[in-house]
């Protein structure tokens, strides 16, 4: 007998069984398809775990994309996707359909955003100061000209209203007394965001303001219409601007001093930066802190119980503010050892703080400025 004889037949036949049976497991899922939402096991979520969206400022990305703070939300039954957007536009972009929570910066947009939430409990997990970030010849030639100090090893900002008045009279670098390390006829000014989409923008026009109007808040129009030209000024002469925080720090750090001698930052992207980039002090960056600044807190409003779940999670967890730190953020009732220990020399004590105008005096600002500025 050959056996091959019926191997053929017996091959074939079991093909033709494993045909039927991917018909017949193709139909029955077709006439029985899973409830609505369910995924392959693979994909689906843990059980118990809820989806958070939310909309964000791009200078707290890093951080919630962080690995750790990933694993910590999920196992706190967490799985967060968010999208970025600059302060003025989140508030403008509120929907409970799609959006669970916004992070803006700044109290000012935060509080505007609470109301049209219907007043949810707010809560300011991060905080940051704004600085300017620059250069150490470029600091050492403000110091030559009286308007930089150095304390401690800090460099703060002593003389702003100098720099302003420098600024209003468009002076331009190769004008400042004993300079022979930035020769340009490049004219003197701070760079910053799109005022009209942006907080770190928004804060900027806070303390030029508070200079511009006698070194005190602007609290009505008539201040305002006296010191509104200037300020529209020191926009439009910037020519195109980043609607997002992240762009003019990027500049800063990839095109060097030539085209960014100024610029208005976040405390907390420079410390980043240096943890990150430990050489970025030897290559002469270096943070002017205005004396006074501007307080910026990064507020986080929940338009939910998802929302509020994930909020007062960064309010409390210990080791969540711990990993916030390493992206140069400052938390409520903690000291940044991370960085003394990385040789980073910030101040630690109690920094000459101005606040910005009210939300309403200050949107007034931007849209007259904006109308400007234009489209």
């Amino acid at each position: 007998m050959n056996p091959r004889k019926y191997l053929g037949p017996l091959f074939a036949g079991i093909l033709a069984l494993g045909v039927l049976g991917a018909i017949y497991l193709s139909y029955d899922k077709t006439k029985n398809p899973p409830p609505s939402g369910q995924t392959t096991p693979s994909l689906q979520q843990k059980p118990n775990t809820i989806m958070v969206r939310g909309l964000i400022g791009s200078e707290k990305e890093a951080y919630l994309s962080d690995p750790q703070v990933i694993q910590i939300l999920r196992k706190n039954g967490i799985e967060l996707k968010i999208d970025k957007a600059g302060s003025r536009e989140i508030v403008g972009r509120y929907d409970p359909k799609i959006y669970d929570f916004g992070f803006p910066s700044g109290a000012h947009t935060a509080n505007k955003l609470a109301k049209i939430a219907g007043n949810p409990r707010i809560s300011s997990p991060l905080y940051s100061v704004m600085v300017v970030a620059s250069w150490k010849i470029i600091a050492e030639l403000l110091i030559a000209n009286k308007i930089v100090t150095q304390e401690e090893g800090i460099y703060y900002l002593s003389d702003v209203k100098k720099l302003l008045d420098l600024m209003s009279k468009k002076t331009r670098w190769n004008q400042l007394n004993n300079n022979k390390v930035y020769v340009t006829n490049r004219s003197i000014l701070i760079n910053t965001t799109d005022v009209r989409k942006s907080n770190s923008g928004a804060m900027y026009l806070s303390l030029a303001s508070y200079f511009a109007n006698g070194e005190q808040v602007v609290q009505n129009d008539g201040e305002m219409d006296k010191i509104l030209p200037l300020m529209a000024d020191l926009f439009l002469r910037q020519g195109f601007q980043e609607s997002s925080s992240s762009g003019p720090f990027e500049d800063y750090t990839a095109l060097k001093m030539g085209k960014s001698p100024l610029v208005m930052i976040y405390e907390s992207q420079m410390l980043e930066y240096l943890l990150k980039h430990p050489d970025g002090a030897n290559e002469g960056m270096v943070l002017l802190y205005p004396k006074p600044t501007v307080f910026s807190k990064h507020v986080y409003v929940p338009f939910n119980a998802n929302g509020e779940k994930l909020g007062k999670l960064l309010e409390t967890d210990l080791e969540l503010r711990k990993i916030a730190q390493e992206y140069g953020f400052r938390v409520m009732g903690t000291n940044p050892d991370l960085w003394k220990k990385a040789g980073i020399s910030v101040p630690t004590g109690m920094l000459d703080i101005t606040s910005p105008p009210s939300y309403e005096i200050l949107e007034k600002m931007i849209v007259r400025i904006e109308t400007q500025i234009g489209n």
